[in-house]
């Protein structure tokens, strides 16, 4: 039986039979059903894709970090509710109603006072904790070619060179047109030797549409925790930092209300190691998202706006990492003509 019949009907025994199918959202990872049920809110059924692309570090049980950060206070207003967990990773979760944040504020524009406020009460009401209990997150050991920092920047190198080298394998000649650098390249332009800190739980993918906005109630809610991880809160805000592209005064405000609530040497070292985090992943992101403009470019017409847009967007992410990397900034015309040239597969 197919996946998603499975999943309906392990819905309809979980809520009963009266309910129907309202919408659906695909994420990278997941198949998201907005369901109504009978005189009763929406609820979200997750159903994982089966093999997935796995572009990103994936280390946690999901339904577990919901668990468990749902037990805090100052937290469980801002995550949607577990409802229920069946198998094969099935969820059921509360539908939070409210916009993504991309659709009314897009990357570059500044969010509302009580966003940006909420948003650091998240990440440091995260952060300040340590005895978080989390037997299903993943915080396995990096191999030893890795270890020499903090651990987390070791395993999301390694991770990434997993992909990359398989990457490069097949696209090398098309990569070397973009000037982009060979695996063991990338991983000698990005090394350096994070300080030791606390590990807590981080969420891992802050970004505009992993947020939904209530801006009638004044409520922000911090959706999709499948690549949560016990590790180094500053990684945290540098990805959130690097997806949200805040004005520069709100990403000023933001760090500055996250290191003033937090305890020394919870976060010792910090601005250094934020720099690092911060240009290895502008220069991840120029690598994977290769891919991932490669597969919007075949799903397209030739002769569309939207090549034009996907070639101009996957520019842009280029070149904001040229000077880590060391490479020639290249326009959006170049990366047309190369992704035109990508043979089928």
């Amino acid at each position: 039986m197919p996946l998603m019949a499975i999943a309906l009907a392990w819905l309809g025994t979980v809520i009963g039979e009266n309910f129907h199918v309202l919408s659906q959202r695909n994420g990278s990872y997941n198949w998201n059903l907005i369901i109504a049920v009978s005189n009763q809110h929406p609820v979200v059924l997750r159903v994982p894709k089966p093999n997935p692309r796995q572009l990103d570090l994936r280390q946690s049980h999901e339904a577990s970090v919901l668990r468990e950060v749902g037990r805090v206070a100052a937290l469980a207003p801002h995550i949607p509710q577990l409802l229920a967990e069946g198998p094969h990773g099935l969820m059921v979760i509360e539908y939070v109603g409210a916009h993504t944040l991309d659709s009314l504020a897009p990357k570059t524009t500044p969010l509302m006072a009580f966003e940006l406020a909420q948003l650091a009460g998240v990440l440091t009401n995260l952060h300040a904790r340590s005895n978080w209990r989390t037997p299903h997150l993943g915080h396995r050991r990096a191999a030893p070619e890795f270890v020499g920092g903090n651990g987390t920047y070791e395993r999301q190198r390694e991770h990434f060179l997993l992909v990359w080298s398989a990457a490069w394998k097949r696209h090398s000649r098309m990569l070397e047109r973009i000037g982009l650098p060979e695996p063991q390249d990338f991983l000698r332009l990005t090394a350096h030797d994070m300080q030791r800190r606390r590990d807590t739980v981080v969420h891992g993918d802050i970004h505009r549409k992993n947020i939904r906005t209530d801006r009638v109630n004044e409520v922000l809610f911090l959706l999709d925790w499948e690549t949560a991880f016990v590790g180094d809160p500053v990684y945290d805000v540098a990805v959130a930092l690097h997806k949200l592209q805040l004005p520069h005064e709100q990403s000023e405000l933001l760090l500055g209300l996250w290191q003033h609530a937090l305890e020394p040497d919870a976060i010792n070292g910090w601005a250094a190691d934020m720099e690092a985090f911060s240009a290895f992943l502008k220069s991840r992101t120029a690598c994977l998202e290769f891919l991932r403009s490669l597969d919007s470019w075949r799903g397209c017409r030739a002769g569309v706006p939207e090549r034009r847009q996907i070639a101009e967007k996957y520019s842009g992410q280029v070149n904001a990492a040229a000077a880590v990397l060391g490479y020639s900034e290249i326009d959006e015309g170049s990366i047309a003509r190369i992704l035109d040239d990508a043979p089928a597969d």
